[in-house]
């Protein structure tokens, strides 16, 4: 989709809300979010999100280490 898309179009794109940010640990998670970012580093149009609402029980870790890795990847801090 991101090359069918035009840059002034915003592709938000997804982490599944239940097979990762509900079942995988935060590391995982930020590892999961981490690949996503790079994959998508050419596509300036390209958000990073959960494909979704969050399950109620998603832990708190999980969705801060969703956070974390869209912070460190910005600035340029990621850990591989």
């Amino acid at each position: 989709m991101a090359k069918a898309v035009p840059e002034n179009v915003v592709l938000i794109g997804n982490l599944d809300p239940v097979r990762v940010m509900l079942n995988l640990t935060p590391p995982e998670i930020y590892q999961c979010a981490i690949e996503l970012l790079n994959a998508m580093e050419s596509v300036p149009n390209f958000i990073l999100s959960s494909g979704c609402d969050l399950p109620p029980a998603t832990p708190l870790e999980n969705i801060e280490a969703f956070c974390q890795a869209a912070e460190d990847y910005n600035c340029g801090t990621a850990l591989e």
